[in-house]
């Protein structure tokens, strides 16, 4: 006794009927109430149907930059090769914050890697330029001092690749680390820029197996594109915060106490310096849902320099 919208999925064709064939010019249907239950069985009904149409079904979208494993209607599904496995799960920092977390076990080749999604890459190809060649990811390594590949390639297309690395510096904390893709890999093609890289792989420790390295864990997240942003790691910056981070609408900005009473401005850049947003008067409260997703640098002017602070639109 209320309306509901059904689907019927003739790739699952009913029991005992036959497949859908795809050379056949299907032009007219037929619809049937209670099938395989007669009338004398069920007593009289009266069904009411409307509005029959095509329909597609949608399910994820593909996933795309930057990756942040929080958007509730993006398939993250992961693809682990060499010995590796990866699950999404909390991080240890902060609970409410979902990200990847991979095992190199002891079975694991030297070159175990997760490619970011699946083996039909990102929805859109990864926006290189001449100027900005680098992407980001945020890792939390078990040990500092491991090597940490990324590779960019085209789908269906292994040899269209560039491959680089960055290096962890600390164990146990979260890092963000840049990959340059300028300085290629030792014995790896150089960036080609008539390549559409649209796939990313990550290899954690590469160049030693699991027997060698033993059982480690590595999480990672906030795959982003462009390198991170600079000197945000001075006091100043250090004293702020904003959250949440990956942001998709609203942004909240903490700043010391001390400068609550200043008459602040701020603006917005994106990672090729332009700059995106500039509202003049700063209340601590911005709206970035008019940004594409990416990585921004948020810019407060104070009597005691600059504040910089990155943040991940999604």
């Amino acid at each position: 006794n209320a309306w509901e919208t059904l689907t019927f999925d003739f790739n699952n064709q009913a029991s005992g009927t036959a497949a859908f064939d795809p050379t056949y010019p299907y032009d007219m249907a037929s619809i049937f109430f209670n099938f395989g239950t007669d009338g004398a069985t069920a007593g009289t009904k009266v069904y009411y149907f409307d509005d029959v149409m095509m329909a597609t079904v949608t399910g994820p979208s593909q996933i795309d930059l930057p990756v942040t494993f929080d958007d509730p209607t993006v398939d993250y599904t992961m693809t682990d090769f060499g010995g590796n496995s990866s699950v999404l799960g909390p991080d240890p920092v902060n609970a409410a914050n979902t990200v990847s977390i991979t095992t190199k076990d002891v079975t694991a080749q030297l070159w175990a890697g997760t490619t970011i999604g699946t083996n039909l890459g990102f929805a859109n190809v990864i926006p290189f330029t001449a100027t900005n060649r680098s992407m980001t990811v945020a890792v939390y390594s078990p040990d500092a001092g491991i090597p940490v590949r990324l590779k960019a390639e085209v789908h269906g297309q292994p040899t269209q690749s560039v491959e680089t690395e960055a290096m962890t510096t600390v164990a146990n904390a979260w890092e963000t680390l840049t990959f340059d893709f300028n300085n290629q890999a030792s014995g790896t093609a150089a960036f080609d820029p008539t390549y559409p890289y649209d796939m990313a792989s990550i290899f954690f420790n590469f160049g030693t197996d699991g027997a060698t390295a033993g059982d480690k864990t590595y999480l990672w997240d906030d795959v982003a594109f462009g390198p991170a942003a600079v000197s945000i790691g001075d006091p100043l910056s250090e004293s702020a915060g904003v959250y949440p981070n990956p942001v998709k609408n609203v942004l909240y900005v903490t700043i010391p106490e001390s400068l609550v009473k200043e008459e602040l401005t701020y603006s917005v850049t994106d990672m090729a310096g332009r700059v995106v947003m500039d509202k003049g008067k700063f209340s601590g409260i911005i709206h970035v849902e008019n940004l594409a997703n990416g990585v921004y640098t948020l810019q407060i002017n104070t009597s005691n320099g600059l504040i910089n602070k990155k943040f991940v639109k999604f």
